[in-house]
Parts: structure tokens; sequence; C-alpha cells
């Protein structure tokens, strides 16, 4: 028997609240990253330091917030088909939704990495601050494309109903940088360096996290099943939409890339 989405029964009131609460939280803890590398920063009291991480930051938010554009669009058109009562297309959306994003960052990173000065120039950085700042950027700009994925994932996830999976993508990040900004800038005294580093790390590991299903009563148990589900087949991907309809044609098999979505087991019974 097919799914049926989550977001079609129950109280709208509930869905409301669950969504806007643990979204607004998952987003705090996604920018609690800067804001915990700005303050161990400031305990240098090196102002040079201090400025440099203003400049960086802001534009690295710049860059981010393209990406959060992207998952809008993901939210919208995989809720709709959820919705619709298509799963199989659903999970092909999210899958290219995620390759689109991640290949969007990609390129803006190559870019900006190679135009960092001229950008931080464009934000009133220089002298010092200016040879500070592109040095943060040249370590925490190739990450781009972690966040990226991590932000598809929770926006996936939260377009399927599952909020807490959502709110642990980016909450990861967070506690990753609560645990590593205070050892690696003050503890081993790496600075500005350590500081674009455990970005780099909280990226990494928050992203993997919209992918796996943790085993515990909040996020339902981890089986085999629902891993087949993750990685299935190119075959079960490309599964038609229109299979209950006389007239559709087969459609082609779909790419096997298609097959890895950040989705993980949104289409059993317990997610949608």
């Amino acid at each position: 028997m097919k799914p049926q989405a989550k977001f079609t029964t129950g109280s709208t009131m509930r869905h409301v609240t669950v969504m806007t609460l643990t979204s607004a939280l998952g987003l705090s803890f996604m920018f609690l990253v800067d804001f915990l590398a700005l303050f161990w920063v400031s305990r240098l009291k090196i102002e040079t330091f201090i400025a440099a991480i203003g400049f960086a930051g802001t534009l690295q938010f710049f860059l981010v917030s393209i990406s959060i554009g992207l998952t809008i669009g993901a939210v919208a058109l995989v809720s709709r088909t959820l919705g619709a009562g298509r799963p199989e297309r659903a999970r092909r959306i999210a899958s290219m939704a995620l390759i689109v994003s991640v290949a969007t960052q990609a390129c803006i990173a190559l870019l900006a990495y190679f135009f960092r000065f001229h950008l931080l120039g464009l934000t009133g950085a220089g002298g010092e601050t200016l040879e500070v700042a592109a040095r943060f950027l040249a370590i925490s700009l190739p990450s781009l494309p972690l966040i990226a994925a991590g932000m598809t994932a929770s926006a996936i996830l939260r377009a399927t109903g599952d909020a807490w999976r959502s709110m642990a993508v980016t909450s990861v990040a967070g506690a990753v940088a609560i645990v590593l900004d205070p050892l690696f800038i003050l503890g081993l005294g790496w600075g500005i360096e350590g500081a674009a580093l455990v970005i780099v790390i909280s990226r990494g590991t928050a992203s993997p996290t919209g992918f796996v299903r943790p085993p515990g009563p909040l996020f339902g148990a981890s089986t085999p099943h629902d891993a087949r589900k993750c990685f299935g087949s190119a075959a079960t991907s490309a599964a038609g939409d229109d299979r209950n309809s006389a007239t559709s044609k087969p459609m082609p098999p779909a790419p096997m890339m298609a097959t890895f979505s950040p989705t993980g087991a949104f289409f059993d019974s317990t997610s949608i």
C-alpha cells in the first residue's frame, strides 16, 4: 500500500508549530558555528583577527544564502510531490536537488577562492585584516559544498515532515563547534586557522547526518530495510510515477546517481 504524506493528515496547527520551531532551532545552530568562531577568536584579544572574522563571515553568509534559496525550491517541489502521492518522483527530485545544490556551491566556492582578495576588498577589508581574512577563507571556502549538502538534506527531511532529523543535521554542526572551537583556537593556539578548521569539520560532520537514520526512540531504529530504501537499485528509483495510467509510456532508467538520495527512509510508513 502506498504510504500517505504526513502533511495531508492531522492537525495543521501542530504541523506548523513543530516545523517552525525545529526549523528555527536548526537554523540557529547553523549560525552558532560562526558566532562561536568569532567569540573564541575575540578571546585572543587581537583586533585584526576579530575584524578578519567579521569580514570573512559576512562574505560567507552571502554565499551560503544562495544555498538557502535552493533549499526553498527543494522543499516546495518535494512536499508538493509527496502530497500528490508520488513518492518515487519525490525521491528523484530530492536527489537532483542535492546534486544541483552541491554543484552550484562547488562552483561558487571555486570562484570565491580565486577572487577572495577582491571580494574582501569590496566589503571594506584592507591591510593586514585583508590578509588574515583571506587566509581564513582559503581554509573554509572549500567546505561550502558540504554545508550545501547538509542544508539540502535537512530541507528535504523537513519537506517529508521529519522535523527532528531535519533539526539534527544543523544541530550536529553547532555541537561540534562548541567542543572544538576552544580547543583549536585557544588550547592548541591555532588562532584564526583553528577557527576555519572547526568550521570545515563541523560542516563535514553535519552533512552525513541527513543521510543516516540514527537508532533510538527519537528517530526510529535503523534497519537493513531502511538502508535498501536509501541505496536501492537504479531500477527501483526509475519506477514510473504514472504506473496506474493505462496510457503512460515506459520511463527510461533513472541515472545511478538518483538512487543516492538524502531521503534515507523517507518513504516508509513511519516517515510520511
